[in-house]
């Protein structure tokens, strides 16, 4: 018989098969040889597994915890900083700041000033582009395929730069 139903089996022994299929692999067992061990093995080891499972303590909620807490002191090769300690450094920090800021006042002034106008003037320029780009699809494949030159110029500019050493 060349039908064997292997792939029936465990479905067999768990239950899991309507009546035709039931009866099917009832009667080819009682005619395979080959079928019928494989069903005494599958048996046996579902057994030998509920045998082990019944042994197994699962362990309570408590075990977890101190299981995590033992886990976090081992990772956490330093302690905590002191509240005043931190509160310490994040003044002197602020002072340093403060400091720096009151001697480069003007630079850091002019600094974000230009900073600012240069967003305002990339988001003007993007606005238009949008504009255009929308209004004409050959413009906006053209200005991609002339920002992909500009910018591969530019990384082989940069690469050649880098590559160059100085004449001192």
């Amino acid at each position: 018989m060349n039908d064997h139903v292997h792939e029936l089996l465990s479905a067999f022994i768990d239950g899991e098969l309507n009546e035709e299929e039931r009866k099917k692999v009832a009667d080819h067992v009682a005619e395979c040889r080959q079928c019928s061990t494989e069903l005494k093995e599958l048996q046996w080891l579902k057994e030998e597994l509920f045998a082990v499972y019944h042994f197994i303590e699962i362990p309570n909620v408590q075990f977890e915890h101190s299981v995590v807490r033992k886990i976090k002191q081992i990772s956490s090769p330093y302690r905590p900083m002191n509240r005043y300690v931190r509160w310490t450094m994040s003044f002197i920090a602020l002072l340093m700041a403060a400091f720096i800021l009151s001697k480069m006042g003007n630079v850091f002034y002019v600094g974000i000033t230009l900073a600012t106008s240069f967003v305002h003037i990339g988001l003007s320029v993007t606005h238009a582009l949008a504009s255009v780009l929308s209004s004409i699809p050959l413009l906006f494949l053209a200005c991609v395929i002339i920002s992909m030159v500009i910018l591969g110029t530019s990384i082989w500019a940069i690469q050649f730069l880098l590559r160059v050493k100085s004449l001192e």
